[in-house]
C-alpha cells in the first residue's frame, strides 16, 4: 500500500507574525532547494540526505514579502517576485546568488515569476491584473518588456510555461485561465476560459508529456485539461476532461505538482493535508492514492526533480517539510 510520510523539517522563518512560507521550488540537480517568505527573505538549502542544509540567505533586496521564488531551467539563475512590486534576478557566482538585474514596472504585488524554458522570456504577474513577458536582449541576462498583457479582471495569481512550447497559462482571481502564445510580433491570447473553477485559481502544473494541465482553486476541486492542436501554437486550446474534488472539505486548494518522472499529482491547501493522485489517461479519472495531515496550511508543493519519491512542502507556520511517498 502507498504510504506519504514525514522525513525532515526546517524553520524558514520562526517570527511570529511574518512566518508565512509562501514558495518552494527545486533547482533541476534535484539537490538544492529555494524558499521564500513574508518575512522578506528566500533561503537556498541543500539536500544532504534526507534532510535540507541551509547554505544562503537573501535578504534586504526586497522591502516586503517574497512570494514566489524560481530557478532558471539551465540553473545559474534564481527569480524573486515580491509584494514590493520587484522581480529580482540573481546569478550563482562564487558559491552564492548575487543579484544582477531588477525588473520592475508593476503597479502591484507580483505574485509569480517563471522563465521559459528556452530561457528567452520571462514571465511576471501581479495584483495589478496584468501579465508582463520580458525577453532576454543578450546573454547578461538582461530584458526588457516586451508585451503587457490584460485579460484578467482581477488578481492574476500565477503563471506556467508549456515544457516544449512557447505557451504561456495564467489563473486568476478571476476564476479563469488565459493561454499565450506569440505570433511573430507580440504575445497575444489564444484562448481565455472564464469559469475555469467556480472560485480564485491557484496553481497549475503540467505533466510530463505536456500533454495535460492540472489546475487547482478556491473551489477545492483538481481539474485537467488536455492541450489539443498545440503545432502551431496559434491552434492550441486546453478542454477540461477530468476533475477531482476534495470531498467533505470547504478549503480552497492552493498548489498542485506534477511529478515529472512517475507521472503522479500533488496536491495541498488550507485543510492541511497534502495528498497524492494518480490521473489515468484512458479512464480520464483521477484516484486518491495517499494523503496525509501536516501542522500548518500548505502553500506549495512540489516534487524532487531528481528523487521522485521526495516532496517537498511549504507551510503557512514557517517550515519547510520533506515528505517521501512510496
Amino acid at each position: 500500500m502507498s504510504s506519504l510520510r514525514e522525513v525532515s523539517l526546517v524553520q524558514h522563518s520562526s517570527e511570529v507574525n511574518d512566518s508565512r512560507v509562501w514558495s518552494i521550488d527545486w533547482h533541476h540537480s534535484g539537490k538544492n532547494l529555494v524558499s521564500c517568505g513574508a518575512d522578506k527573505t528566500a533561503k537556498v538549502w541543500r539536500l544532504e540526505g534526507s534532510k535540507l542544509e541551509k547554505i544562503q540567505t537573501i535578504s534586504g533586496d526586497q522591502s516586503r514579502s517574497v512570494r514566489f521564488g524560481k530557478f532558471s531551467f539551465c540553473g545559474n539563475f534564481l527569480a524573486t517576485a515580491s509584494f514590493d512590486a520587484s522581480v529580482i534576478i540573481y546569478e550563482f557566482t562564487e558559491g552564492n546568488f548575487e543579484e544582477r538585474h531588477r525588473l520592475e514596472g508593476h503597479e502591484n504585488e507580483v505574485k509569480c515569476v517563471q522563465f521559459s524554458p528556452s530561457g528567452r522570456y520571462i514571465a511576471t504577474c501581479s495584483r495589478d491584473k496584468t501579465v508582463f513577458v520580458w525577453e532576454a536582449e543578450d546573454d547578461e541576462m538582461e530584458f526588457r518588456l516586451q508585451t503587457v498583457i490584460q485579460k484578467h479582471t482581477a488578481d492574476v495569481k500565477f503563471l506556467v510555461w508549456h515544457p516544449d512550447h512557447e505557451l504561456l497559462v495564467s489563473g486568476g482571481y478571476d476564476d479563469a485561465i488565459g493561454l499565450y502564445y506569440f505570433d511573430g510580433e507580440d504575445w497575444v491570447t489564444g484562448q481565455f476560459i472564464e469559469s475555469a473553477h467556480d472560485s480564485t485559481v491557484w496553481s497549475a502544473s503540467w505533466d510530463p508529456s505536456g500533454r495535460f494541465l492540472a489546475t487547482v482553486g478556491d473551489d477545492h476541486f483538481l481539474k485537467i485539461w488536455e492541450l489539443v492542436d498545440p503545432v502551431p501554437n496559434s491552434g492550441a486550446k486546453l478542454m477540461k476532461i477530468a476533475s477531482f474534488e476534495v470531498e467533505n472539505s470547504r478549503w480552497p486548494l492552493f498548489s498542485v505538482d506534477w511529478n515529472k518522472k512517475t507521472g503522479l499529482l500533488a496536491i495541498a491547501g488550507a485543510d492541511m493535508r497534502v495528498r497524492i493522485l494518480e490521473f489515468n489517461q484512458d479512464s480520464q479519472t483521477v484516484v486518491l492514492l495517499s494523503e496525509k495531515a501536516v501542522e500548518s496550511e500548505v502553500n506549495a508543493v512540489s516534487w524532487n526533480p531528481v528523487q521522485q519519491e521526495v516532496l517537498g512542502v511549504a507551510c503557512d507556520d514557517g517550515t519547510v517539510r520533506l515528505l517521501n511517498f512510496n
